[in-house]
């Protein structure tokens, strides 16, 4: 009986894990429920043993992707002398712009969030929470300058990534990180002259 909850445990991660990437992907509505069953060897109906529904599993993923985000960035500013530049680096990269199945889940979700029922609203929206705080706390800004760097954060993948290819792509990464990383940076707080603005 243990073996067979672990196994059922092990499942379950192994679905949910496989859909947390298959929607940075492809979104909320595209993975069909047969084709993740297949993608982690497990039969359609199995799906069953381990969901109400396709709204719990999407639920559960959007979850995950919201939980791994805030793990990654949580890391990148450990030990750093400017955390703020750390951020913007790791966030506003052609990594992270090439990486979407692995990614941010905001931009990822943006488009379909609203769509979604309320759990997957409210995992976005709380990781929406998460880094305005976050982004507010690294250097004891305003809370609405912090939310003009996750717009800017955000946007910045959003856009790269439909203009892959492009020499435009880069050029969105590239302007958007310097305003965080150089010391005038718009979205540092400062001023042109050095005065504080958030």
């Amino acid at each position: 009986m243990g073996h067979t909850q672990a196994q059922k445990a092990e499942n379950r991660e192994r679905i949910v894990a496989a859909t947390a990437r298959r929607i940075r992907e492809q979104g909320l509505e595209r993975p069909a429920i047969a084709e993740l069953m297949r993608e982690v060897g497990l039969t359609h109906g199995g799906f069953y043993k381990q969901f109400g529904s396709r709204d719990e599993l999407m639920g559960e993923a959007v979850e995950r992707v919201m939980a791994e985000t805030r793990t990654r960035m949580e890391g990148v500013v450990d030990g750093t002398d400017d955390p703020l530049a750390a951020v913007a680096r790791a966030y506003v990269s052609a990594e992270h712009r090439d990486d979407v199945g692995g990614g941010c889940g905001l931009p990822a979700l943006s488009a379909e969030v609203t769509h979604a029922d309320t759990r997957a609203r409210d995992a976005y929206r709380a990781q929406v929470e998460a880094y305005v705080a976050g982004l507010a706390t690294l250097d004891d800004t305003s809370r609405d300058l912090a939310m003009v760097r996750v717009s800017a954060m955000v946007g910045a993948i959003l856009i790269s990534r439909a203009l892959q290819g492009t020499p435009e792509s880069d050029a969105f990464l590239d302007a958007v990180q310097d305003a965080f990383v150089s010391s005038d940076g718009v979205l540092r707080g400062t001023a042109p002259d050095g005065t504080r603005v958030g």
